[in-house]
């Protein structure tokens, strides 16, 4: 009971530090707390997947961590703090206080006596892992996505040594934050500090609420705004229902994600982030308070998320407390202005984009007619109509008979008509001088000859035409806009084909 009692009080102070906060964050007038990183170890002596890193709170106050991230240079959020379980819990860091996040490479060769570490991640890159050693830039982001601390690095160092801050204070643990490279060492890999971690559980209560709309005893989640009835677990069907890839002209601000609501309550996004790509990961994690109305949707653009969907092809999975939920959304040679929808349970391209409405597909009118065969004159008495030509014929009779072919003729049983009788006695005129006799017609033809000429024929000179120059000035420009539009249909692919160069690069001088 005291523990209920206790989850409740918390939710009361929570929801009265919110109610005296702008809905609308603004970056702009951001303090960030006193958490800083404190220790990085980008590889192991067991191999470079044995990573660990611990942020401190160097304040005298608690900070809630709960949904920050730690992300590299490839703006990768390989570890968020939540709860990995799906429960509904706050993670405070109290006053100069410490917790770690590792790998499970590391966990696996430093396992803990008693329990397990808080939080666990698994890396990225099967072979340099998250944490590239040579090379790399951690940062901490809280869950608005604001930094609140960051540390780069060009050089590697030993797998037996870790990057440290300088720690200035014993009594209350501190490290130093001036924003110089001094407050940094490198030194050897020890122990990681005690986890200071607290977790809070927030508890439903059993009973209802005698006020409605005060988070009292009674109420129904201490977390939720007054009269909503949310549910932050991945149990409740939140779906990607619609993407937006590939539209016309410049991509910026008309790209967009649509998540739907296939449910009859109000639900949180809080713990749910969406993963992009298929290898190298971009993530997006909704604002913190954001919920979704039953049957209803949210839409995210390009713009809001910082990410720009690829235009050819990748993989889109929605995200709970780092466990996916439900089948990754793969979309192939994206269209232009065609969203890839979930119509009627099939994934397939239409052209008309619906963000936070329905999925449908474009209304085409299909009129039919009935073909109108034209009316046709009847044939006259002594006629009848032909079906292979349609036209009107005369009716043969048994009575009617031809008339017959005058002297020195005969009828040709294939036309029925008369022709002249070919007599054996004929004889052939023989032809003038100058003519012969066509073996196709048998009739006299002139005899042609080719007319000679009375002097010599000269040859016609040629030589190769010079190219002009505006061919090759044409030429060389549809090459280069051929190149232009190749680099910036693809831009997303040279960028990552770029970073896995770099790091290639990087590890090979390692």
């Amino acid at each position: 009971m005291l523990k209920k009692i206790s989850g409740l009080f918390l939710g009361l102070v929570v929801l009265a530090g919110s109610a005296c906060v702008t809905p609308t964050h603004a970056s702009s007038a951001f303090q960030a707390p006193e958490v800083v990183l404190a220790v990085i170890q980008p590889a192991g002596v067991s191999g470079a997947k044995e990573e660990s890193i611990v942020i401190h709170n160097n304040g005298a106050t608690e900070v809630d961590i709960t949904s920050w991230a730690l992300t590299n240079k490839a703006n990768i959020a390989f570890i968020r703090f939540i709860s990995p379980t799906g429960q509904n819990v706050r993670y405070m860091l109290p006053p100069y206080s410490s917790v770690a996040a590792v790998s499970s490479e590391y966990a696996a060769a430093h396992p803990l006596a008693n329990g397990d570490y808080p939080f666990i991640y698994t890396v990225t890159n099967q072979s340099s892992g998250s944490i590239v050693g040579g090379a790399d830039t951690i940062t901490l982001l809280n869950a608005y996505g604001d930094i609140i601390d960051s540390k780069e690095w060009t050089a590697s160092i030993a797998n037996t040594q870790v990057r440290s801050r300088l720690q200035v204070s014993t009594t209350n643990i501190q490290y130093a934050h001036t924003g110089s490279s001094a407050d940094w060492i490198i030194e050897a890999a020890k122990e990681l500090p005690k986890n200071g971690i607290v977790t809070y559980e927030v508890i439903e209560s059993e009973e209802p609420s005698n006020d409605p709309g005060e988070n009292t005893p009674g109420s129904s989640d201490p977390t939720k705004e007054p009269g909503s009835d949310t549910n932050s677990s991945h149990d409740v069907p939140i779906l990607i229902n619609e993407l937006l890839p590939n539209p016309s002209g410049t991509d910026t601000g008309k790209e967009f994600i649509e998540l739907y609501n296939d449910s009859d309550r109000v639900v949180s996004l809080g713990g749910y982030a969406l993963r992009f790509g298929t290898t190298s990961y971009k993530w997006y994690t909704p604002p913190l308070g954001l919920t979704i109305q039953p049957y209803g949707y949210v839409v995210f653009s390009d713009t809001e998320m910082g990410i720009s969907l690829t235009n050819s092809s990748s993989v889109v999975q929605l995200v709970y407390n780092q466990q996916p939920v439900g089948e990754p959304v793969e979309y192939l040679d994206a269209k232009d202005d065609q969203s890839w929808s979930l119509i009627e349970g099939v994934w397939q391209y239409t052209k008309l984009s619906t963000p936070g409405a329905k999925n449908q597909l474009p209304a085409i009118d299909v009129l039919t007619k009935e073909a109108e065969v034209p009316s046709q004159k009847p044939c006259a008495p002594n006629q009848y109509r032909s079906e292979d030509t349609g036209r009107c014929r005369l009716l043969a009779t048994a009575s009617s008979s031809p008339a017959p072919c005058k002297e020195g003729q005969v009828r040709n049983p294939e036309t029925n008509r008369c022709r002249s009788l070919a007599t054996s006695s004929s004889t052939l005129v023989a032809c003038k001088q100058g003519q012969e006799r066509s073996s196709e017609t048998n009739r006299c033809r002139a005899v042609t000859q080719m007319s000679k000429a009375s002097y010599g024929v000269k040859g016609v000179q040629t030589e190769d035409a010079p190219i002009q120059w505006y061919i090759w000035v044409g030429g060389i420009g549809v090459v280069c806009l051929v190149v232009m539009y190749i680099v910036w249909e693809w831009r997303a692919e040279l960028r990552e084909l770029y970073v896995k160069l770099v790091r290639k690069f990087a590890r090979r001088l390692d």
